[in-house]
């Protein structure tokens, strides 16, 4: 009777003031597939590090493994490690766009990472160390916090085909969250799994959150679950710890695979709240939705599925990761074969990609970033897909400047220094298609250099450059006298510098290569007079 007075009292709350279901558009992933799924995680809030517990044993193979964290205001890009790996969370890997939050967080964002090729799994256990924590005057809660895993895989004790949904959240977090799923081709003689992704709620009775599905009630979830320390952390949230195989349903920690959610319990098998509907309806809402108080969120939820559909093609060889260089573009590839194409990002598709609904469309991206492309075929007993690409947009390595130094003749004294290139880690430095290691070229005699600066990234950047001759010797002389009738002698006193050898001419002709000139003009008339310097070695 508890359970339901809390539900009438949501139901009430969500007709007063919140906006009518809307479709959840932040789903991120809708894979089936054989095998099975795994997830599991922990907070931060309070804790770097720790351990969660996981599914796995050596027989396992990772199909697909992905990191979900969520954001408070706009902090620092925050290095964490799981498993070894060396992580960052940074705005790249935000996957929806930011939604308004209370005064104390002023917006929140979840943020998701493909770690499918990276993660190397030994036992049961993760370990991570993540401090989010970005704390300023006026957002004392800004920072990255809490961390779930997923992990698909294939195992040989996963014999049966799943389905497994990923929605993060699309609605504001300090009011009561409404969603509307379409509803899975499942086979109702096998589980519906749910997991609900949360962090920060309280153990007490107005710092809990409710959870329903088509107007009944699935129940009150708050404290900190079992991969979290108590105390002071009863604020840890609650994750979701389970996993699926073969149709079944199974807890870990101190989840229960019944047909509620409870306390720290964050999943329950749900096929008996599923309407005879195309669509599904859940509600997330905090028993007390006071944004100056309250901090309940609810970054995602997941639902596996034993699927009543047939599958559609292969996906093992459609790309999940992209590498792009700035200004450059490339084809994204859907899996072929699909009657029906639908590329999206949650951060808008606008002069990014030339047209959503082909298997390939061209991608012109100036920024990394999220895609999903959902594929399915005019037949509806077909299992639809919606699969995740990253694409990383690479820094062109431009160089802040080049400093170019003459060169003297006849030594090659000439230097071209390339300063600072564009973009993270290590560079590698080219003249003329000549490969080096170091930024500055030196000992270059005048003339035109091509440069080139490759980037760790497979990003380059060219140039034409060039070298100027700074002489150290110049020719000068002086005649005597300038003008007057002929026949006129005239003396030319060379007072050239550091010169080795000359050359006069008179109207261009040669006419002496001494170091000083002696000339009867015969003629009257203007005449040009010459000298040429040299120096030899």
């Amino acid at each position: 009777m508890r359970h339901w007075t809390a539900y009438m009292v949501l139901i009430l709350a969500l007709i007063a003031g919140a906006p009518k279901p809307v479709s959840a558009q932040n789903l991120f992933f809708e894979e089936c597939f054989t095998g099975g799924i795994t997830v599991a995680g922990r907070t931060s809030l309070g804790v770097i590090d720790g351990y969660f517990r996981i599914h796995w044993d050596n027989s396992n193979t990772i199909k697909r493994a992905f990191l979900f964290t969520y954001r408070y205001g706009n902090p620092s890009d925050a290095s964490f490690e799981l498993e070894g790996l060396n992580l960052e969370w940074n705005a790249s890997s935000q996957f929806g766009q930011s939604m308004p939050d209370g005064a104390f967080t002023q917006s929140f964002t979840v943020h998701i990472q493909d770690v499918s090729e990276d993660l190397t799994l030994n036992d049961d256990s993760i370990y991570v160390y993540m401090d989010g924590a970005d704390i300023i005057n006026g957002i004392p809660n800004q920072g990255y916090w809490s961390i779930l895993c997923v992990i698909l895989y294939e195992s040989p004790s996963a014999t049966e085909n799943i389905c497994f949904r990923a929605y993060t959240a699309s609605q504001p977090q300090t009011e009561a969250q409404q969603y509307e799923v379409s509803t899975p081709l499942f086979d109702g003689s096998k589980d519906v799994g749910f997991s609900i992704y949360s962090d920060r709620l309280g153990s007490t009775s107005i710092d809990r959150s409710t959870i329903g599905i088509n107007g009944e009630l699935l129940g009150n979830i708050g404290g900190a679950d079992a991969t979290n320390p108590g105390g002071i952390f009863t604020l840890g949230g609650v994750r979701g710890h389970f996993y699926y195989e073969n149709g079944e349903l199974f807890g870990l920690d101190d989840d229960v695979p019944n047909n509620t959610v409870e306390d720290t319990d964050g999943i329950a098998v749900i096929n008996e709240y599923f309407l005879d509907e195309p669509s599904q309806e859940f509600y997330f809402s905090p028993v007390n939705p006071n944004p100056d108080d309250r901090f309940n969120v609810h970054p995602a939820f997941f639902i596996a599925y034993s699927p009543d559909c047939n599958f559609l093609p292969d996906l093992s060889s459609m790309p999940r990761t992209y590498s792009l260089c700035r200004g450059d573009n490339l084809a994204l590839q859907a899996a072929p074969g699909y009657d029906n194409y639908a590329w999206s990002t949650t951060l808008g598709t606008s002069q990014v990609l030339n047209d959503t609904t082909l298997a390939n469309p061209i991608c012109s991206a100036d920024t990394s970033r999220w895609y999903t492309v959902r594929m399915w075929n005019d037949d509806e007993e077909g299992c639809a897909q919606t699969i995740p690409v990253f694409v990383e947009v690479n820094i062109v390595p431009v160089p802040q400047n080049l400093e170019v130094s003459p060169s003297v003749c006849p030594p090659a004294t000439g230097e071209i220094a390339v300063i600072n290139p564009d973009g993270p880690g290590s560079f590698t430095y080219f003249i003329d298609g000549q490969v080096q290691s170091s930024p500055v070229f030196d000992n270059l005699a005048a003339g035109n250099y091509t440069i080139a600066v490759n980037s760790a990234q497979g990003c380059s950047w060219d140039s034409t450059v060039t070298v100027p001759l700074h002489p150290t010797h110049e020719a000068a002389f002086t005649p005597n006298p300038g003008s007057g009738f002929t026949p006129l002698e005239v003396f030319f006193n060379n007072s050239s510098t550091d010169a080795t050898g000359y050359t006069w001419l008179i109207d261009g002709e040669e006419v002496s290569s001494s170091e000083n000139l002696l000339y009867t003009f015969p003629d009257s008339g203007s005449f040009e007079i010459s000298l040429i310097a040299y120096l030899n070695e």
